[in-house]
């Protein structure tokens, strides 16, 4: 039997439980291209006592990425659901969610990490990550939607699945 008051209360995601997202702030994230880029340019980084010629060296070649966070949960905490509910198929997604828009922002991996760019350039995030902080990003949104942005309500209709102009 389909208890439908309960239903209501999951948020719904297309993606599967296991897929990685970051949720760094955009600024800390820009502060650690910054970090990265001074470190391979000028080998300022977080070990004063090594070379900057062997700090620009051991860089090199390497893939850095920045931090990750449990944002399914944080949304549905935020927004007063009483859980999660992933890899959810299209036919079971509420009407006003158009599944492949919620496939395109949630289901795509993003392999992430951080202790690498920290040890080597000495960077650190000044910002909680979004799944840490997501009541200060709802409050910026809600503010954007009740002053009528359009980067809102592109959004909200892509959501929809309105991917048209």
């Amino acid at each position: 039997e389909k208890d439908d008051e309960n239903e209501a209360k999951v948020l719904k995601f297309t993606a599967d439980a296991d897929t990685i997202m970051h949720g760094v702030h955009v600024d800390d994230c820009a502060d650690a291209y910054v970090a990265l880029a001074r470190t391979a340019l000028f080998g300022i980084g977080n070990n004063v006592e090594e070379e900057p010629n062997s700090r620009r060296a051991a860089i090199a070649g390497q893939v850095f990425n920045t931090p990750d966070g449990e944002v399914g949960a944080a949304l549905a905490a935020e927004h007063g659901f009483r859980g999660t509910q992933f890899s959810v198929s299209a036919e079971n997604m509420p009407g006003d969610v158009g599944y492949l828009s919620s496939a395109f922002v949630f289901g795509y991996s993003q392999w992430v990490g951080s202790e690498k760019m920290r040890a080597w350039t000495g960077w650190r995030d000044k910002r909680p990550l979004f799944s840490e902080d997501i009541h200060t990003y709802r409050v910026a949104y809600e503010a954007a939607k009740d002053g009528g942005s359009e980067n809102v309500e592109t959004i909200r209709k892509r959501m929809r699945g309105d991917w048209g102009g």
